[in-house]
């Protein structure tokens, strides 16, 4: 029996010693150009021989850690939305070995609406402040929302680059719009982009025009007017899915609770995440006073996210504004980037 045990423990010691030599690690820091550390960032490690994928998060400090690795060649991978990706596929981790790699990332907004906000900021910080004053209202005493409204470029970036925890196929298909540089995104072929499931929250100025029964959004964008129903009617049952879906609205007191469903599943939502059918909006509107309006939305998706998403922003009036008219004639585009 004791022969037996000791045997057991050396089979172990040996199966031991010998799966450790298996592994090797791989260490490095997630940085910017300037060298400034940038935490929380997901790193992928991808076995190019098993297709097994590793995943790792940067710290407060930019480090990133993954401990056990098969030893073999590695795709190492940033992919995410504020960066451009970062891609390197000839590393190779050996076996009782650690590995170093430093990652550095520079900003990619040029290939997305969100490029242009550096010119925005510049002309919005010359604006005067919004008006001033109490809550106008309808004869009804209803608050009226009516006026030209924009949403500030600064609260644009943190809003619009969020990202959803995604069902695997959707966060497979938001890596490949980011690879690719979102070439295929709907406003290169003149269709309406993410401004399609929210027209409250946007780049462009947007007109609302609101009468007792209807609520009726103006943008300077592809689809140019959004009817919001406020008889009390509810949703058809035989919808036709739409880019911008059906919208029907009720007042919680001063609050306008409109609540959206029936989109197609073309549109890009927050700059490049894939939307399905299943999307369902629920937009809260409420004047706070003559100049400002708070806009919350919530995003339910459960065909491509995993958990809803919650975005706020307070619009400003701006009275000097007002929607032009817009004409897309870019059909041509995909021919010029060279797209299949």
């Amino acid at each position: 029996m004791r022969s037996l045990t000791i045997g057991i423990c050396l089979c172990w010691f040996s199966i031991g010693m010998y799966g450790q030599t298996e592994f090797g690690s791989l260490t490095g820091s997630v940085y910017k150009a300037d060298h400034t550390p940038l935490a929380n960032i997901p790193v992928e490690a991808k076995n190019l021989a098993t297709g097994k994928i590793d995943k790792a998060v940067s710290s407060l400090k930019g480090e990133y850690r993954f401990g056990q690795l098969p030893a073999g060649t590695y795709e190492i991978s940033v992919v995410i939305f504020l960066y451009r990706p970062f891609l390197r596929n000839d590393l190779a981790v050996a076996a009782g070995q650690s590995g170093h790699l430093d990652i550095q990332l520079s900003e990619n907004l040029t290939a997305t609406t969100l490029g242009e906000l550096p010119a925005l900021l510049e002309v919005y910080s010359k604006r005067p402040p919004p008006p001033k004053g109490p809550v106008p209202r309808m004869t009804d005493g209803r608050p009226d929302l009516s006026g030209v409204w924009m949403t500030p470029p600064s609260a644009l970036l943190p809003l619009l680059s969020q990202q959803p925890e995604l069902q695997p196929w959707a966060e497979n298909l938001v890596r490949e719009r980011l690879l690719n540089g979102s070439r295929d995104k709907p406003s290169a072929r003149c269709l309406p982009d993410n401004d399609a499931s929210e027209p409250f929250i946007g780049l462009l100025p947007i007109k609302i025009v609101q009468t007792r029964n209807v609520l009726v959004a103006l943008t300077g964008g592809v689809i140019a007017a959004h009817q919001v129903f406020l008889d009390g009617r509810s949703h058809p049952s035989d919808l036709e899915p739409t880019w911008m879906g059906h919208s029907i609205g009720r007042w919680d007191g001063d609050t306008l609770v409109i609540d959206t469903v029936g989109f197609n599943n073309k549109a890009w939502i927050f700059i490049v995440t894939p939307r399905t059918e299943m999307l369902h909006v629920t937009t809260r509107l409420r004047r706070l006073d003559l100049g400002r309006l708070e806009i919350e939305a919530k995003y339910d998706d459960p065909g491509a996210f995993k958990k809803s998403v919650t975005a706020t922003v307070v619009d400003v009036l701006a009275p000097d504004e007002e929607i032009d008219e817009v004409v897309c004639e870019n059909n041509q585009y995909t021919e010029h980037v060279g797209a299949k």
